[in-house]
Formats: C-alpha cells, structure tokens, sequence
C-alpha cells in the first residue's frame, strides 16, 4: 500500500470555498465538510484517471485541512495530484475568491436578490449564492480550458458538473469537433469567472444583471 498525505489549506478558509453539506442531496450521504472535500476529491481523482486509491482520508490538525490518499496507486501519482490539489487552494488561487465575497458584501452587492425567486425551477428555489471554484474536475490531467459565467446551483446539489446542461452540451461539440470520445472527459475542466454558485439561468438575466463579467473583478 501507498500513501500521500497534504496540507489543503486552512479549515476557517476551506469551509467557505466548499459548500456546506446541507446543500447537497440526500442520496451524497454528506455529513460535514470533510465529508464534502472527500467527495470532491474523490471526483477529482476519477477525472484524472488516477486509479487505485481505495481510501481518502481528511482530518483536521492545527487549524488545517489535511488529505491523505491511501491504495496501490503509485507515489509519484499520488505526490503530483496532492501538490496541484493544495496548490489549487491556496492563497494565490481559489482562497482570492473569498477576498472577492468580503469586496462585495462590504459593497452590499453579494446576492442581492436574497430570498427572491429568479427563474421558474421549483428546485433552485429563491436566489441563494455561495462560494464554488472549480471543485471535483481534473486537477493534473486536463487538456484544455473553458471559461464560463458561474456555476449553477444544480451542480452543487448533486455534488458534480457531469449532469449539468453545459457539461453536456460541451462534451457534444467536442465530439463533434473530432475529439476522441476517450479524450473527451480531459477537456472538461471550467473556469467560472464568477466562483459562485447561484440558481442557473436566472442571475444575468434582469435588466440590471446581478451577476455581470465585470464582477469577476473583485474575485482575480
């Protein structure tokens, strides 16, 4: 057996950049933010192709998330994937978009149509906005890019970005376009200008755009 253990960041900075478990259906079994960086992590490793990790582990230690990758994978496969993960996740990356919330709320601008419906789904209820870079796609084995708006609530519901229209969509023009369908899942990773999950199809649609590009601003 091998195994990889790594610093993800800090608990008070990790808590706000994964969603609360509460907001993932039922079925996920999510109990806590360690349950939910587990599933993300998990997810991340799938996308990767990194087979034979038979265990993840994430416990908590001097106010730090730590992750430890248990099976028969190999060392340097474990190594490179956990060092990109925490890199990922630091403060030159997905812990700016946190600065990016405190910019807007002092501004008065984060959610600003809080309790209020904005589209017809009975499944995303009123508007509600919560941190949410990039979690659970590659984070080794990508190929390409896309950049896109923000992630839509469903997608933090059901804990991955598989099921979500424009993962599906996208995944039909790369097709189209020629690429191997083996290779397909390598060009999935998103990049949202706006790290904030929201009710999709509903936030830039008001005259007034609640959720413009510009916003991005406050979050690179």
């Amino acid at each position: 057996m091998t195994s990889y253990r790594y610093p993800l960041g800090p608990v008070r900075s990790l808590n706000e950049l994964f969603p609360a478990a509460k907001y993932a259906n039922k079925s996920l079994n999510l109990k806590k933010y360690a349950d939910v960086i587990q599933h993300y992590t998990k997810n991340s490793l799938v996308a990767d192709r990194i087979t034979g990790v038979e265990q993840i582990k994430v416990t908590q230690e001097n106010g730090n998330y730590f992750v430890e990758l248990i099976g028969t994978a190999s060392q340097d496969s474990l190594k490179i994937f956990g060092d990109r993960h925490q890199a990922i996740f630091d403060a030159k990356n997905a812990r700016k978009a946190i600065r990016g919330k405190r910019l807007m709320e002092r501004f008065g601008v984060w959610n600003p149509m809080n309790h209020y419906s904005v589209n017809k789904n009975p499944a995303d209820g009123t508007s509600k906005w919560t941190l949410f870079p990039p979690l659970g796609l590659n984070v080794i084995g990508q190929k390409g890019l896309l950049l896109l708006h923000y992630p839509p609530w469903a997608v933090l519901q059901a804990g991955t970005f598989e099921n979500a229209m424009t993962m599906q969509r996208w995944g039909r023009m790369l097709t189209a376009a020629g690429v191997p369908d083996d290779e397909v899942d390598l060009y999935k990773t998103f990049i949202d200008v706006n790290p904030v999950a929201a009710p999709g199809s509903g936030e830039s649609e008001y005259p007034n755009d609640y959720m413009p590009i510009m916003m991005a601003s406050a979050f690179f």
